[in-house]
């Protein structure tokens, strides 16, 4: 029994293969969408985050390549249905659709695994995220490219620390060999022998649009150090007061996000577009067993001469359910020169089945369960033979072969 059986006439094919070439389009434009924003975060994004940009180049850049997979793939699917569409015949054509399906459907595969996977990627990256900012922040005075890094993301992104300012009150970033350990400021504010937690920030910290000098540094800023303790409220505004995991967090969580929405799409595409494929092949293909090489034609996803399978009704049943003769009273008015036509075209198609039977036992057994030449006598209410030349078949059957 075939799955999913569709009637085509030509310029239904020629319609189907419009469809599925926009479809695959569509599919590319999807790859698209998540190639670009995967080069942006390996470009832009992951050198930032210094301590572990690796690992998270290493997932944006493997969505980057199957993303590219996508693209490739569908375009070049465009180029699979018109072979399908105008050399169904060929066993190349057979071979290439084959081919197409399995690297297309390999590579949706590994897309739906890294969708599966996204929340708790989305959960790693961030906890990564964290400890490397974290590792920027106590290295800060101590590795040069540290500093450059976390100054330019601090200063363009305004944001100073993880989750806020007080992350670097609270982390211990300053030790008695980068401050005076003589001043008052530091026995005022020392809580340990050897790390200090001190109410100071980096300069890169500073909002740019306070009106007056930003209050970062009360050991350098002695002059306005009783803001520390009389006026909170004046250095917290002089300080930007987000977080930077956020804002370095945030863009991936989203991308993230659109990434398995845009992955669930492309998987139904391709399954639809993956039966249309079919259909357009297998109508083009038995097309090419019927006496009208421009009239309707069956098309399925699965059925007869797929993979082995000879079971169900054959093509030759299969068009003997549809009328093609069109309405009672058009039927006087075909000419004796067309039945006749239809009759030769008919006799031509038997003799190159009957040459051709041994090389090619699988379009037999796609047309009829008999191996015999005259197998049209077997599912038609006219008979004939076709050894005699003049013999003119009935009007039934010359009415199918229109």
């Amino acid at each position: 029994m075939a799955i999913g059986t569709v009637i085509l006439s030509a310029k239904k094919r020629c319609n189907l293969l419009y469809i599925i070439s926009a479809l695959c389009i569509i599919q590319a434009l999807i790859g698209g969408a998540i190639t670009g924003p995967s080069i942006y975060i390996y470009v832009s994004i992951a050198p930032i985050v210094s301590g572990d940009s690796a690992e998270i180049k290493f997932v944006f850049a493997t969505t980057g390549i199957f993303g590219t997979h996508v693209i490739f793939d569908w375009l070049i699917g465009i180029s699979v249905g018109r072979r399908c569409f105008s050399n169904a015949k060929k066993k190349s054509t057979r071979n290439l659709l084959l081919i197409w399906c399995c690297t297309g459907s390999n590579t949706i595969i590994n897309l739906i695994i890294i969708a599966s996977l996204t929340k708790k990627l989305n959960k790693q990256i961030g906890r990564s995220m964290k400890n490397s900012l974290q590792s920027s922040m106590r290295n800060y005075l101590r590795d040069e490219s540290v500093k450059m890094s976390m100054d330019e993301l601090q200063y363009y992104e305004k944001c100073c620390g993880i989750y806020s300012y007080e992350d670097w009150h609270e982390l211990s970033w300053l030790s008695k060999y980068e401050i005076d350990v003589n001043s008052e400021g530091f026995k005022r504010y020392r809580e340990g022998d050897e790390n200090v937690h001190l109410p100071i920030v980096p300069w890169s910290c500073c909002k740019l649009e306070f009106p007056t000098q930003c209050l970062h540094d009360p050991l350098q800023q002695t002059m306005n150090a009783h803001l520390w303790k009389n006026e909170p409220n004046i250095v917290t505004d002089s300080i930007n007061a987000n977080g930077c995991l956020d804002i370095v967090w945030k863009p991936i969580t989203k991308i993230l996000a659109v990434f398995a929405v845009l992955i669930s799409i492309s998987t139904i595409l391709h399954i639809i577009i993956f039966c249309l494929m079919r259909i357009l092949y297998t109508s083009c293909r038995n097309l090419y067993l019927l006496p009208d090489q421009k009239g309707l034609s069956p098309g399925w996803v699965f059925g007869r001469g797929d993979c082995g399978y000879f079971r169900g009704k054959t093509l030759n049943e299969i068009m003997m359910g549809i009328d093609q003769s069109g309405p009672p009273e058009d039927r006087s008015e075909k000419s004796g020169k067309k039945h006749l036509m239809a009759f030769r075209s008919l006799k031509a198609i038997m003799s190159k089945n009957k040459k051709t039977k041994k090389e090619r036992p699988e379009e037999e057994k796609l047309m009829n369960e008999s191996t015999s030449p005259s197998f049209f006598s077997a599912t038609t209410r006219g008979t004939f033979n076709t050894s005699e030349k003049n013999t003119i078949p009935d009007t039934d059957v010359l009415l199918y072969l229109k």
